[in-house]
């Protein structure tokens, strides 16, 4: 195996001085970046106008939480709540839209 080391030239092989081979590129080696739109909304935890990931990392780490994985709630983050959605303004999963607590259970008694 070939064994190379940094000079000034670059890269060069330990044993020859000869330069490390290189692949031929086309065009601009760059990062992906993330184009996605952000939608601003307020902290739950704070009560604070969040308007970027960068303001959402601070708000997160000043409040001392963590955003919850899906695979941590019970209902894979989908609201059931009725009462509470109404309260905050938001809907009902489809998959809860129909679902009544008190009926369920006296089903499987």
């Amino acid at each position: 195996m070939t064994r190379y080391i940094w000079t000034d030239k670059g890269f060069v092989d330990a044993s020859t001085g000869d330069r490390m081979a290189m692949p031929e590129r086309d065009g601009i080696c760059l990062p992906q970046i993330i184009t996605e739109q952000f939608e601003p909304f307020i902290s739950p935890a704070t009560g604070k106008q969040i308007t970027s990931r960068a303001d959402h990392r601070y708000d997160l780490a000043a409040s001392g939480c963590r955003v919850l994985e899906p695979d941590e709630s019970p209902t894979n983050g989908k609201l059931r709540n009725k009462s509470f959605t109404d309260k905050r303004g938001l809907s009902v999963s489809d998959e809860y839209r129909d679902y009544d607590k008190s009926t369920k259970q006296k089903e499987t008694s």
